[in-house]
């Protein structure tokens, strides 16, 4: 008791001193909390903040409001400080909470290069008002360009950054190409001579393990500064065709290269993503049984109804059934990563939150450690209704809440123009969604750079609409890119380079 008292005491010395002291938040982490400390008295503008930090019961946090001011706040961590802060610049005097989750986050899919600075900001911003404790950082789509911003923002906040590898961008491209994945025809499927989103090695030639390996081992010396990393494949479901691929499923060709990257990476906090079509479990866990943590994709669920609440042959039901045999199967932390903004759909809502809380309860019953939202600022405004409550709902899942839908009238025209472009996705259409945004004062609303590259690639498949025939090479590489955020990759200053081809096109339709 008395070690305990002296450790309290010297916590609180601490606020008023500001001296740097390491920490560790719950995952494992180090964070330098007096750097929290100091961003929540410099946000307690007039106020005097006490606080006592326990090192348990990690964000959990009880304050109440002196007379004269002054904040105490009991916590386990600087950030449940920092949480108490917020809750008095909310207007609240007294409260004492304990989240739901011990993981709290978002993943700004996939790159920062559409993001201006301020959105960066008002992004980490949102996290730490949300009181979110992780974000997942794609590493080779924009990071380097906002790095040092992005560390000390979340670092102000305690927000842990997790570095998610594509195991095919980062480490793939020293594979010669000899050993990259092809088709049924035998033909190598990237489009380019590097690998990109989409693009895989071979899992049967084994000859290409060895450049491999050793992508992996130049990638962390190179990046010895991330410490928690996740494992993740190439983006959608192509894997490679040749005659010994074509008999193996997605297991079989995923874990020869997790395995590499388990065994070179063993000086870091290892995590691993299961995604589209690796739901199941798959039979080898001698590695994946030992990882630090484990986020499970719900990539393809249908959002109108809860994972429980439809048939057993429903989709819906396969990936509850599925991520339970998930929580069997490690013992480490298991997550749930939940594709919220969708930018498939255009950034437009189309869910069903009480699905969503539902499910939250739900997970916690089943012993999920944490949620990972996909939120990004671009094109955040229709979802930050639901965004606000999902936050809340993370420390109290167990509440009830009420959504109040944000029913400005430019956003239903745009959701209208959506529509009318998925239902045809032609020429006239398309005119008609990118001329909107184009003229709306405040385009990122809506995402417009995506929507503008993915409706402009849609009405050339689709409707066959030519507009990849031109003469302009930079417009060409815009059109025949699979996804914007490679393209986005080869070019100077790229979101005023995207913005400028989509107006370009626009002008000559």
């Amino acid at each position: 008791m008395k070690k305990v008292l002296t450790v309290l005491i010297f916590l609180s010395l601490v606020v008023a001193s500001g001296p740097v002291f390491p920490s560790v938040i719950p995952n494992g982490t180090a964070v330098d909390e007096s750097v929290i400390l100091a961003f929540a008295r410099q946000l307690a503008i007039g106020k005097t903040v006490e606080a006592k930090i326990t090192g348990k019961g990690q964000d959990c946090y009880e304050f109440d409001t002196a007379s004269d001011g002054t904040i105490h706040v009991k916590a386990g961590t600087a950030r449940g400080v920092l949480y108490a802060v917020y809750d008095v610049l909310d207007g609240k005097t007294s409260g004492k909470e304990t989240p739901s989750f011990s993981v709290r986050g978002i993943n700004p899919c996939e790159s920062f290069s559409r993001h201006t600075p301020d959105m960066i900001i008002r992004l980490i911003d949102r996290m730490g008002r949300w009181k979110m404790n992780r974000i997942i950082i794609h590493t080779e789509y924009g990071f380097e360009r906002y790095k040092d911003l992005i560390v000390r923002e979340c670092a102000k906040r305690g927000i842990e950054l997790v570095y998610y590898l594509y195991d095919n961008v980062c480490f793939g491209n020293a594979v010669p190409r000899a050993y990259w994945a092809v088709d049924k025809q035998g033909k190598v499927r990237a489009p380019h001579d590097h690998l990109e989103a989409y693009d895989r090695v071979c899992a049967s030639k084994t000859e290409g393990f060895g450049p491999y390996r050793k992508g992996v081992e130049s990638y962390l010396s190179k990046h010895s500064d991330f410490r928690h990393i996740m494992f993740a494949t190439a983006d959608g479901g192509d894997y490679c065709q040749c005659p010994e691929c074509s008999l193996k499923g997605p297991w079989e060709q995923v874990l020869p290269f997790f395995n590499l990257f388990f065994d070179v990476a063993s000086d870091r906090t290892r995590e691993l993503l299961v995604y589209h079509e690796r739901y199941e479990v798959p039979k080898d866990l001698s590695r994946i049984g030992k990882l630090n943590r484990v986020m499970y994709d719900l990539h393809s669920r249908n959002r109108m109804s809860a994972l429980t609440d439809s048939g057993k042959k429903t989709n819906n039901r396969y990936l509850y059934d599925r991520l339970l045999e998930w929580r069997k199967a490690v013992s480490g932390t298991l997550c749930i990563f939940e594709n919220m903004m969708m930018q498939g759909d255009f950034g437009v809502p189309n869910y069903s939150v009480e699905a969503y809380l539902e499910d939250l309860r739900q997970f916690r019953q089943d012993g999920i450690n944490g949620m990972i939202y996909e939120v990004y600022e671009t094109g955040i405004r229709p979802h930050l209704p639901v965004l606000n409550v999902l936050s809340k709902a993370m420390w109290r899942s167990s509440d009830q809440y009420q959504i109040k839908e944000d029913a400005n009238p430019e956003l239903q025209h745009f959701y209208r123009l959506v529509r009318n472009f998925k239902s045809a996705p032609n020429l006239e259409n398309l005119k008609a969604l990118n001329t909107f945004l184009l003229n709306h004062p405040d385009r990122d609303h809506f995402d417009w750079l995506y929507i503008g590259f993915t409706s402009m690639k849609r009405c050339d498949a689709k409707a066959k609409s030519k507009l990849s025939q031109t003469s302009d090479p930079l417009e060409k590489l815009f059109l025949e890119t699979n996804k914007l955020w490679d393209f986005m990759e080869k070019v100077e200053n790229p979101r005023e380079t995207t913005g400028r081809i989509i107006t370009k096109i626009m002008e000559r339709l």
